[in-house]
């Protein structure tokens, strides 16, 4: 294979896709004769000889999926001020969870307290 599409696996860096690339194979009496395989996703597609399979595609493409490297979040336990000077405490897990003690998240499960902390 490398003999016939050797610029292929002499890519000086490797194609990088945001998703698994998926091959495209032109189907026998439905796609006119001449039509060619290729591969990748999205906009990202490249030629490939017929005879290129799933085996070879970490030799052509890197794969980097943004939502695969979600952050972590630091456990946070802050004491914040209410708006008529009470003082509530208000935690976040390391999931990204919060929590406040004001009477407000107790009914609603959400408070500006726990959503200022979140944005932290």
């Amino acid at each position: 294979m490398a003999n016939h599409y050797p610029h292929i696996f002499d890519l000086k860096n490797k194609v990088v896709v945001p998703c698994p690339p998926i091959i495209v194979r032109p189907i026998p009496g439905v796609h006119p004769l001449g039509t060619r395989t290729i591969v990748g996703c999205y906009g990202t597609w490249i030629e490939v000889p017929p005879s290129f399979d799933y085996e070879h595609i970490p030799h052509v493409f890197t794969i980097r999926q943004p939502w695969a490297t979600m952050r972590q979040v630091e456990p946070l336990v802050m004491t914040v001020a209410g708006s008529k000077g009470q003082t509530y405490t208000v935690r976040r897990s390391e999931s990204g969870q919060t929590t406040c003690t004001c009477v407000g998240f107790k009914y609603r499960q959400d408070c500006k307290h726990a959503q200022t902390v979140a944005k932290l």
